[in-house]
């Protein structure tokens, strides 16, 4: 049996026994971080609409699944926190790494109101950012594992 959780009628979604419709990132509070792979900014994402038709926050589903799957089982996947109290845990996380870069963050509260990114300070290490720099660098000793699956 085969089970997805999607947003949209995706190639997996039309061969799944079952699909969880899932919200888009426009029907569910989140925090994304921003900057190809610098992740140099943190963005809050407010819920601009309401979930359409039959599709849930996957926080709440995968919640529900837990507890089918076992009695308290929401009490544990959740730790006692709702969606926002999640983003709030997330967003001090990152606050106590801007700290080390120097960068002052606002409270949680006062990030979520003022709907403003965030930036961090710029790395030259993230500037210089090639995608696979070390393969292209030394193709035979950077495989990326493959040669030694093939021994």
């Amino acid at each position: 049996m085969i089970v997805v959780s999607e947003c949209y009628w995706t190639a997996a979604a039309k061969h799944a026994d079952i699909v969880l419709p899932i919200t888009t990132s426009f029907e569910r509070n989140d925090l994304t971080m921003t900057g190809d792979y610098s992740n140099q900014h943190i963005v809050p994402m407010k819920q601009a609409v309401a979930a359409q038709f039959e599709a849930r926050n996957d926080f709440d589903v995968f919640a529900d699944l837990a507890e089918l799957l076992k009695p308290g089982g929401k009490e544990i996947y959740t730790e006692g926190k709702d969606e926002m109290a999640w983003l709030k845990f997330f967003y001090d996380a990152a606050q106590k790494g801007a700290r080390a870069q120097r960068v002052t963050m606002p409270m949680f509260n006062a990030f979520w109101q003022q709907n403003k990114l965030i930036e961090m300070r710029r790395s030259e290490k993230n500037e210089q950012y090639i995608r696979y720099g070390d393969f292209r660098a030394d193709p035979v000793k950077k495989c990326a594992g493959y040669a030694k699956r093939q021994n």
